[in-house]
């Protein structure tokens, strides 16, 4: 099971999981200044944060809250956030942002298996061109030490050759007192 970062819905998961209409959610957008993120091919998508909101606004609504006043509401909320908030070590980012760079990471661990499988592939092309380089090092060397062997072998029957040549060319009698 693959585990996501962050979720994202479309409008349409949106508006049957809080039972309002698409174009009352495009609506909110527009009454209410929402900050709703937008993919690539410009379609809306919603997070968790989102759908808080959403759904916030929906219970004011509900309320027969006026828009004017969710809008206020909404506006104190964010201002209240914002001021309850303690100086942030790292840059803020917009919701769009955020989402972006969540998404990025989550694309850079789904790579891990290719990439881990490319240096396995790597790492085996490596050991074997190792191991053939070692394996032609030694026969070479194992060669050298038999062609030395074999030359040192026929120097020795070439002596004895030579010596049983010299045995034959001499008398009975040299042989016999071995001069």
């Amino acid at each position: 099971m693959e585990e996501e970062f962050l979720k994202a819905y479309s409008i349409k998961e949106v508006s049957n999981k809080i039972e309002v209409t698409e174009g009352t959610i495009r609506q909110w957008e527009k009454d209410f200044n929402l900050d709703i993120p937008r993919n690539e091919e410009n379609a809306r998508y919603f997070t968790e944060i989102e759908i808080e909101t959403l759904e916030h606004i929906k219970t004011m609504r509900d309320k027969n809250l006026s828009k004017a006043v969710i809008k206020e509401l909404l506006d104190k909320r964010d201002t209240d956030a914002a001021q309850t908030q303690t100086k942030p070590s790292v840059p803020q980012l917009r919701q769009t942002e955020v989402t972006e760079t969540l998404r990025s990471i989550q694309k850079s661990f789904e790579t891990f298996p290719e990439i881990k499988e490319q240096i396995i592939s790597e790492l085996k092309d490596e050991v074997k061109e190792s191991v053939h380089n070692e394996l032609e090092s030694n026969f070479e060397k194992q060669n050298k030490i038999l062609e030395e062997k074999l030359e040192n072998i026929t120097k020795a029957q070439k002596e004895l050759e030579e010596k049983q040549t010299e045995e034959k060319n001499k008398g009975f009698l040299a042989r016999l007192f071995n001069k």
